[in-house]
């Protein structure tokens, strides 16, 4: 005698997702922000980082940035940990000060990774 196949209970499709989820937190987490120079010729890097995901969440998103020429050559680029939790559909504010190439033009900022919080 053959087991049917029963729908997923709703606890076991939210076990489901979550899991997805945790297991990839760059396809749920996304960065934005902007750059400006400090008095000190400190390059600040100010924005949000926003958690897309419905269930999970993430602690220490690392924020990658890159930092290009004004002929878009990619001059070097380093990883920064961001020490705060994003809840599920949540978004934080983060603001670093960095040591950057003077002839940077131009930022871009990516999250390469984040730990999931259970």
């Amino acid at each position: 005698m053959e087991l049917q196949d029963r729908p997923k209970s709703a606890a076991e499709l939210r076990a489901e997702l979550l899991a997805l989820e945790q297991s990839a937190p760059s396809d749920y987490l996304e960065v934005r922000g902007a750059h400006r120079r400090n008095l000190i010729n400190q390059l600040v890097l100010e924005g949000d980082i926003s958690n897309r995901a419905t269930l999970a969440r993430f602690k220490d998103p690392v924020v990658m940035v890159e930092w290009y020429s004004k002929t878009n050559t990619l001059l070097a680029n380093k990883s920064y940990p961001v020490y705060e939790l994003l809840p599920a559909q949540g978004t934080v504010h983060f603001k670093l000060k960095t040591q950057a190439p003077s002839e940077v033009k131009s930022v871009g900022m990516t999250i390469a990774d984040a730990t999931a919080v259970d």
